[in-house]
């Protein structure tokens, strides 16, 4: 074919294709095997990787960051099989703005008047990943509850018998030497925090029998408040700052005050010379647009955020990441094996509240912990404070 006709064939199959190019949501670009152009990408290839008009293949080379994925679609415009199956890749494109996203690729050969044209169909499969390691999360989440819900109580059982026994023990510690009673003391302590232990696992496990009903959030921590001096083993200064002009929430007090008072202890232990712990609440109102909030994915609507925040040792960005994790602990020493349930806990109970909990910390400027609870639709009514929460609001704390 003459080079000028076959311009022209090129042109008017471009033309052909722009208008449905620009109707998919899929990227799509176009290219002349023979002489490498790109004939035209759509606006959905743009957005995806930022490119506006790439003159070759080439131009696409450093977006690919498995450099192997770039060399496989060289190699499928390469090809004259037409009848070949061509690959789906799923790889990693990096946009201009240094944006990382997850792709589906499907490249597929056309041959017309002589010119033979290959098809690269972009989607953008980000979202669908993130759904999928939710679900992963969720999933095993699920069955570690399972697990430690049966475990805590066959411990438990185990347990009742060694307090039968100590017990007994205790009741004839007039007739034993002191390295016999200090052994049962020892026995006694070590059964007791056993059974703490099997308590937290039992709670983990159990997403039944909750005595939910509408409560007031403001009351609750009245009553947190009240329990932290006895609870807590530092000298915190302890203040509370009710923002919230609506704080009716429903779900399970004593499993909502359990949180809380899980987020109160570890922020005390980040804090073993004393220093300050302050709780807030407020209302704040999230859309669809911001509506996720750490691990979890929340309907948008009308929320009561409760904040803990202390002046302690604070978090490393890896051990931020893993504070939720069951078993994990920021505690060092063999007193404190096993004992890392507390916020895997307040995890477990947030998302059965259909809520969240979020994190913010920096290593020696301290943690702040958020709980986020659904408001009762009933009662949002008249003026409200609202804070409206959006990208790169500070939501947060945590010690673990």
């Amino acid at each position: 074919m003459a080079g000028t006709a076959r311009e022209n064939v090129l042109q008017a199959m471009a033309a052909c294709y722009r208008k449905m190019m620009d109707d998919l949501f899929d990227g799509m670009l176009l290219m002349d095997v023979d002489s490498g152009r790109v004939l035209g990408v759509n606006k959905a290839f743009t957005k995806i990787t930022g490119l506006t008009e790439p003159k070759s293949l080439e131009d696409l080379r450093e977006a690919f960051l498995y450099p192997m994925d770039f060399y496989i679609l060289q190699g499928c415009g390469q090809t004259r099989a037409y009848d070949m199956e061509m690959p789906v890749l799923e790889t990693r494109i990096e946009h201009v703005d240094g944006a990382l996203r997850d792709v589906e690729v499907r490249p597929s050969l056309m041959e017309s008047d002589g010119c033979r044209l290959l098809q690269l169909l972009f989607r953008d499969t980000s979202e669908m990943k993130r759904l999928e390691n939710h679900f992963r999360h969720s999933h095993v989440m699920n069955t570690v509850g399972q697990v430690t819900g049966g475990v805590g109580h066959d411990l438990r059982d185990t347990l009742g018998v060694i307090r039968l026994a100590t017990d007994l023990l205790e009741a004839e510690e007039e007739s034993l030497d002191e390295m016999a009673r200090q052994a049962v003391r020892m026995i006694s302590g070590s059964t007791e925090s056993a059974e703490n232990l099997c308590g937290r696992l039992q709670a983990m496990g159990n997403r039944c029998n909750s005595r939910s009903s509408v409560m007031d959030l403001h009351e609750m921590i009245d009553d947190t408040l009240f329990m932290l001096p006895y609870t807590l083993k530092s000298r915190v200064d302890v203040s509370l700052v009710p923002l919230a002009d609506e704080h009716l929430v429903f779900g399970d007090a004593v499993k909502v005050q359990s949180a809380l008072m899980n987020l109160c202890i570890n922020a005390d232990k980040a804090m073993p010379d004393g220093g300050t712990l302050r709780i807030e609440t407020r209302n704040v109102h999230l859309t669809k647009a911001n509506a996720k909030v750490g691990r979890f994915d929340l309907a948008p609507g009308m929320y009561l955020q409760i904040v803990v925040e202390d002046t302690g040792c604070g978090m490393e960005p890896e051990v931020l990441e893993k504070v939720l994790d069951p078993y994990f602990s920021t505690e060092h020493g063999d007193d404190n094996r096993g004992k890392g349930l507390g916020l895997a806990l307040v995890s477990r109970i947030m998302q059965d509240h259909h809520g969240a909990v979020a994190f913010t910390s920096q290593p020696g400027k301290g943690t702040s912990a958020s709980l986020f609870l659904p408001l009762e639709a009933g009662s949002m009514g008249g003026q409200k404070a609202v804070h409206q929460v959006g990208e790169g609001d500070d939501t947060i704390l945590l010690c673990i």
